[in-house]
């Protein structure tokens, strides 16, 4: 699996975003108005994690298998791993398991990087 990206704990130090090559390609497969969704749902469930070490979540995809996308959402209470054959469905995939009301009591952090994902809106 290579890692496509990771929001994970660090102390905030406005370098919470971490990713290689293969986010802007798949962001670039999207359309505009797909893209500017998705990164508002990657950047809105960062900053609902952000500086808290307790949770994180992140997409690889399979080196051998480029089309499967597998990704990972981290609590104190579960590790839940979600697939599939888009990159767009696996990130709102596990983004959604943020907004569940077992998790709506997480409080919004202030990160400092909010710029990083939004220059591929």
């Amino acid at each position: 699996m290579q890692k496509i990206f990771r929001f994970k704990y660090e102390p905030c130090n406005g370098k919470c975003y971490a990713w290689c090559k293969v986010l802007p390609q798949e962001l670039r497969k999207l359309d505009s108005l797909e893209r500017s969704w998705l990164v508002k749902t990657m950047v809105d469930a960062h900053a609902k994690l952000c500086d808290n070490k307790d949770y994180s979540f992140g997409v690889d995809i399979d080196e051998n298998n480029r089309s499967l996308f597998v990704a990972h959402f981290h609590s104190p209470d579960e590790t839940t791993l979600f697939s599939g054959y888009t990159f767009d469905s696996v990130v709102n995939k596990v983004c959604a398991r943020l907004w569940q009301p077992i998790f709506l009591q997480l409080m919004v952090n202030a990160c400092t990087e909010t710029t990083a994902l939004k220059t591929w809106e």
